[in-house]
């Protein structure tokens, strides 16, 4: 059976527009558990801490240099490990589109999700809207949309169905047709608004499916997955469970592109676990708060630009998945399976959800 080890950096649950905390990461790993003990004591033989932290080793230039060198040892002897990152404000325009614009556009027979128009359209306007409208408010429609959805607040909604028109009266030409994109959700607001499962905005849940589809397309399996106790993915571990058991049904999930995945996942048990207990879990939160650094710094927000900068340097990059804004977008090449069942109809059959979910 394989060991997969997880943690994350930069959760802040449903508050996706939170300046301070733009990113998000969750790192996994398959090193075992005593390659990952006899890593750590090589790259921080001189730490004299119970537990490897990130948030501790970024503080000196000692820890910092250790982290680096951490991350060029990964890259020299090649060890598996995936990272999915996430643009926290795009994370948070994808969902307004998700929940409120591709319903309305399911009702007028027009499939979104098809051909990956959803991200397609989601980058261009997210990149292509705030210089033409002003990107205080364009954040501003975000943070409403945020509020609506984490509180259910009808009042929120309708300001942000007010602050799109106003600006879609200002404008013309291809941002204007944008604005209409999004404005298609207005009628049946109200109602999507209401049928939102519990924490809509939450990733942690989709980023760890996406990054055990990864591991799953790479080994059949059994998996064994293990995760720090502080995730908030415990809140999810009966949906978790389900979706993810080896006793899944046999399905393929997606649109018939590169975003299929098969199920089942064949994870054999998930255990959320006392990092200080496995070397493979702070190994993991290394992963995560390295890859954190990395990302603040491509979004302009780091304070320790050095330090992000020799990350890169020393190889970071084994992301493998990401919602992030690219204004180069485009579907990967990638054939689909025939047969392909829609993922958020199926898992609305999860426990505890009754409605249409996105994951």
């Amino acid at each position: 059976m394989k060991t997969l080890f997880f943690d994350e950096a930069g959760y802040t649950g449903n508050k996706l527009s939170d300046g301070d905390q733009p990113a998000f990461v969750l790192a996994s790993h398959a090193v075992s558990e005593a390659d990952s003990a006899a890593l750590l004591h090589s790259c921080f033989s001189r730490s004299k801490a119970d537990e490897i932290k990130h948030k501790d080793l970024r503080r000196t230039p000692v820890g910092r240099a250790a982290v680096v060198a951490l991350v060029d040892a990964i890259r020299s002897d090649d060890l598996p490990i995936a990272q999915y990152v996430v643009h926290k404000r795009f994370a948070l325009f994808q969902r307004f589109f998700d929940f409120m614009v591709e319903p309305a556009m399911k009702d007028l027979k027009f499939e979104a999700y098809e051909q990956a128009f959803n991200i397609a359209a989601t980058n261009a306007a997210y990149l292509g809207l705030p210089p033409c409208i002003g990107q205080r408010r364009f954040h501003r429609i975000l943070e409403l949309f945020e509020t609506a959805a984490r509180e259910r607040s009808h009042p929120h909604l309708a300001a942000v169905w007010q602050s799109l028109e106003r600006a879609h009266a200002e404008q013309e030409g291809s941002v204007r047709s944008m604005i209409d994109m999004l404005l298609v959700g207005k009628p049946e607001g109200s109602l999507h608004l209401n049928t939102m499962p519990d924490n809509p905005l939450d990733v942690s849940l989709s980023t760890m499916v996406a990054l055990v589809v990864h591991w799953r397309r790479l080994s059949p399996g059994p998996f064994h997955v293990l995760h720090d106790e502080t995730s908030a993915m415990t809140a999810s571990k009966p949906l978790w469970d389900w979706l993810s058991s080896p006793g899944q049904q046999e399905a393929t999930l997606g649109f018939g592109d590169f975003r299929d995945m098969i199920l089942p996942l064949n994870v054999e048990r998930t255990e959320f676990c006392r990092s200080h207990a496995y070397a493979g879990l702070q190994l993991a939160d290394v992963l995560a708060g390295a890859q954190l650094e990395v990302c603040r710094h491509v979004m302009g927000r780091s304070n320790q630009p050095d330090y992000a900068v020799l990350l890169m340097e020393a190889g970071l990059d084994r992301v493998v998945n990401n919602i992030w804004p690219d204004a180069n977008w485009s579907a990967p090449e990638t054939p689909g399976a025939p047969g392909a069942v829609d993922p958020l109809d199926f898992i609305a059959r999860g426990p505890g959800l009754g409605r249409r979910r996105r994951v």
